[in-house]
Order: structure tokens, then sequence, then C-alpha cells
């Protein structure tokens, strides 16, 4: 794919902040593209047309597209397109490509930071500083725990990888990933609940889809062992979180790090807010200062593959036009071999011939017989 022209929409607040970065990273990565930013659709000019438009999943991106043709291709900044399901955005036609694994370093050590955070209860020690209170408690070792992985993608391969040095016993749940070194076993999406009864902690590290929404219920948490933890950094609603603030209450988990929530901000007053054992992040395990960058070396990679897929398709068209122009050759064909074997039946059998053109007169056979043999008796 081509790409001459380029949108990036952004919030107003964060585009002002990154359009000095974005244009280097335009110049750098996208050499010879003209590229244009808005933060908001009235920046946008009116009916003009672009190969590429760059985007996070914004409230406003179905009225900034009705003032464009049809991209090419949209790139979506997040690493899911769920958003953009939700907005009801007409792609049809489109190409859609998404930042998936851009901060996949960043959120697998996010991870390992929350791991370290419950275990070694740096929350508490930074409660107990904000009040000057001095008291000593038993902290927990890692070497040996069950880390239960929800899903094996970018993020949950690169967090197996840094969890494989602290001595913990992987399994994983994932639909595709069932072969990865280092995870003794993986289940299927189903057995999840099974997963969660035997590990110590459970991150969830899966996209939102139709399968994963609601993912972890009241049953699945209620499964959850003794002391345990869990870590959401995929998609608020894949947790169902009043069961979720019930469970904390009981005990089990004994603890949660959150970095995702049904509703973004989280609500004041939302019960997770006064729970000491929670730990709540503002939706930032992926932010990173290569985050761009990563974002833009994506992309261009991604172009090459969009280029072959339609290329594919034209292939793919001309094969089936090439099939169908046989088609009608081998049509035609059959269509002369019948009228040239016809046509020798005629000559071979005269008789049947004359008989047919008579009929075709509207003489009755009974007239017509005669007829023809007098003639033949005449010859």
């Amino acid at each position: 794919m081509i790409c001459r022209n380029a949108l990036f929409l952004q919030k107003p607040e964060v585009l002002d902040r990154q359009r000095k970065h974005l244009e280097e990273l335009c110049s750098r990565y996208l050499p010879g593209t003209s590229c244009s930013f808005a933060g908001k659709p009235e920046e946008i000019t009116s009916g003009q047309a672009f190969d590429l438009v760059v985007t996070p999943p914004l409230d406003w991106l179905p009225e900034a597209f009705d003032r464009i043709p049809k991209p090419q291709r949209i790139h979506l900044t997040s690493s899911g397109r769920d958003r953009l399901d939700e907005l009801g955005l007409d792609v049809d036609g489109v190409a859609v490509t998404t930042s998936s694994g851009v901060n996949a370093v960043a959120i697998s050590e996010y991870i390992i930071g929350g791991i370290l955070t419950h275990a070694k209860q740096f929350h508490r020690f930074r409660d107990q500083q904000h009040s000057q209170t001095w008291q000593r408690t038993w902290l927990t070792e890692l070497t040996g725990k069950r880390l239960g992985i929800v899903g094996l993608g970018n993020i949950g391969t690169r967090l197996v990888t840094r969890a494989i040095p602290f001595g913990f016993t992987i399994r994983g749940c994932d639909r595709h990933n069932h072969n990865l070194e280092g995870v003794e076993q993986c289940y299927d999406v189903d057995g999840v609940g099974e997963l969660a009864a035997w590990c110590d902690i459970l991150v969830l590290c899966v996209p939102l889809t139709p399968e994963t929404r609601g993912l972890i219920d009241a049953s699945v948490l209620r499964r959850m062992r003794t002391g345990s933890l869990l870590i959401n950094v995929s998609r608020g609603p894949v947790v169902d979180e009043p069961a979720l603030i019930d469970a904390l209450r009981s005990g089990t988990p004994a603890g949660a790090v959150l970095d995702v929530f049904e509703e973004e901000p989280l609500p004041e007053n939302h019960p997770l807010w006064n729970m000491p054992q929670v730990v709540i992040t503002p939706h930032v395990a992926g932010t990173t200062q290569h985050y761009m960058e990563n974002m833009f070396a994506t992309i261009v990679s991604q172009t090459d593959t969009v280029k072959e897929s339609q290329t594919e398709t034209v292939k793919e068209t001309k094969t089936q036009t090439e099939s169908q122009t046989e088609t009608v050759k081998e049509t035609k064909t059959q269509t002369e071999s019948q009228t040239k074997t016809q046509t020798e039946k005629e000559n071979e059998y005269p008789l049947a011939n004359l008989k047919s053109s008579q009929t075709n007169q509207g003489m009755p056979d009974t007239e017509r017989k005669p007829r023809v043999h007098e003639e033949l008796k005449n010859h």
C-alpha cells in the first residue's frame, strides 16, 4: 500500500503534547508522506482523501469519518479493535490494523511489578509511611509459586520469559498457544476455572471479545485459592466487577492489581477505591517512552502485510476472472461441438431433415409422407 496522505487523530490535550514527536516520527518512518493532525472533527478538511488514518478509538471517530472518503487503512493506536466495533464505524473494504504487541514489554514488566508489590507489601508500607507507622510483617517469597496466565499472546509470552527466573511454575489458558516453552500446561478458555483453582497468581491479558466478556465471573472467583492475587491488564469487562468486589470482601482473592475497569475513569466513591488490598492504576500498564516509536515501526511492518493481502486479493480476483473466461470458452466449444454433431446427423439422414423442414411449414404427417416418397421415386 502506497501511503501518500496520512491523518493522525488524538485527544486535543494529548495531541498538543505529542505533535512535535509525531512529526519527527512521520519524517523518519513515513518519508514522502504528507501527514495531517486533528484533535477534533472540525480540524479535518472536509472531503480530503487519506490513504492511512492513525487513531485511538475516540468517541468522535464516526463524526470524523463522515468528513472524509473511506481511507485504504485504519491503524488503531490500541492493541484491540473492540471499541471500534462498539462505535459502529463502517469499515467495510478498509484494512484495519492494531498496535497489538507494541507495549508487550511494558505490560509484562508492570505485571512483575504488581506481583512484587503484593508479595513484598510495598503498598502497605507506603501507607504506613504516610502515617509514620513502624510495623513489621512477614513477606512472601515467590520461588515455587504458581502463576496462571489467561492469554498467551504477545503480553503473555513476554511475561513467561520474565517469570521463569523467579522460579514460578507456570500454566496458561489460551485458544491457540498450547506449546509455549516454560508453560507446563495450557487449558482451553473453558478451563479458566480449573486454572484459577490451581494458581496463586492469576493474570488476565486477553483481548475483549464476546467470548472473554465476563470470563472471570463469580464461579471462577470462588475457585481461587486462599491468599491468591488477581492481576488485570486486559480490559475491565473481562471481569465481573460486582462479583470481584464481593470476592475481595470475602477474602478470596486476597488482593488485586487492577489497571483496567468497567468504567474509566473509575467513578468517585467506587468500592474499589477504599480496599487496602487492591492496587489501582489509571490504565497505564502499557505506557512507555518507546510506545510511539514502536507503533510507527509496527505501522511500517504491517504496511507490507496489507500490501501482500491486497495483492493476493487481486490475484484471486484475476484467477476467478480467468476461470470464468475458461468456463465461457468451454461452453462455447461444447455448443459448437453440439451444432457440428447435429449438422453431421442431418447430412447423414436427409429424409429426417426433409421431414423436419416440411413439418415446420405446418404440413400434417399424413399429407407429407406420400409426397416425400413420390419425390424420391421421380429421382
